[in-house]
């Protein structure tokens, strides 16, 4: 049990040491530039993301279903 803390509580502190960034500036990214058009609409202003979750956002707006 004490084991299974320490491991939630190192992924914490990485997830926290990745860099954040704003909209604007994952917009200008050249690794995400194909998905610019998504990005606009998945991604909140004033918010700070890291790029594996604005690739989240990607994938689970790519995955939602057409009505």
């Amino acid at each position: 049990m004490a084991k299974k803390r320490v491991l939630q509580k190192e992924e914490l502190q990485k997830e926290n040491t990745k860099p954040k960034f704003t909209k604007e500036q994952i917009l200008k990214c050249k690794k995400l530039y194909d998905y610019k058009d998504i990005l606009k609409v998945v991604l909140k202003d004033g918010e700070v993301y890291t790029i594996d979750e604005a690739r989240k956002k990607i994938e689970e707006f790519k995955e939602r279903k057409v009505r």
